[in-house]
């Protein structure tokens, strides 16, 4: 067996462990939906302290366009009386209006995580990659690059995941970044980049606080 056939052959069992966890399960098969509620509460507190040195005036234009999209085309669609090309038309427009005001994160990944469980990823991945290019927020792009890691992840398309998930480590938010490095791991060794691999789950268990991720970092060292 050759070395890039072993290594898949670990991956497969590794990953069975993985979903054999508890922290494994909730981890491997709710990735986005971890991503996207953690985003909703961290941007719902932080939009309005980000941006307190606008003028009330401006922060009230912004947050009433943001509300009407969401109020009218996005509940619309959400409540299925309205279609996806509609909604679309109209949040473009919302965000060209917005120019990247970090109160628009939260619709932003609503509408994404919306359409992708409608079964279209392309179009949430297109949404989620436009918005981490449109948005200054350091808060709001360390979110929606979340998402977009963990999508891509989910896809199999290993090389974006990895793009991603390098990009969450270089952004000045630092939160859960252990379970980055052990999400990056495991990416590397689908890439079958070893080397790299160890190092991101050596880094979970030399600086990482949390049992279960220390845990599942030691079990892929083991087997490499």
């Amino acid at each position: 067996m050759n070395t890039s056939q072993k290594t898949t052959s670990e991956m497969s069992s590794l990953d069975q462990i993985l979903n054999e966890t508890d922290i494994g399960q909730f981890i491997g098969k709710y990735k986005i939906l971890l991503s996207i509620l953690f985003g909703v509460i961290i941007i719902g507190v932080i939009a309005q302290a980000i941006y307190s040195n606008m003028s009330d005036k401006k922060m009230n234009e912004m947050n009433g366009v943001v509300h009407a999209f969401q109020s009218g085309p996005m509940k619309s669609f959400m409540d299925k009386k309205s279609d996806q090309k509609t909604v679309l038309e109209k949040y473009n427009q919302m965000m060209s209006d917005v120019q990247g005001y970090a109160g628009a994160g939260l619709v932003t990944l609503e509408l994404a995580k919306e359409i992708q469980t409608r079964g279209d990823s392309a179009t949430a991945l297109s949404i989620l990659e436009k918005a981490n290019a449109q948005f200054n927020n350091p808060y709001v792009k360390f979110f929606i690059t979340s998402n977009l890691a963990a999508s891509y992840e989910n896809s199999g398309n290993w090389e974006q995941a990895r793009v991603h998930y390098e990009e969450l480590l270089n952004s000045p938010v630092k939160v859960y970044e252990e379970k980055t490095y052990l999400d990056l791991g495991r990416v590397y060794l689908k890439l079958n980049n070893t080397e790299k691999a160890k190092a991101s789950f050596q880094y979970v268990l030399d600086k990482g606080k949390e049992a279960e991720l220390k845990k599942l970092a030691g079990l892929y060292l083991e087997n490499l």
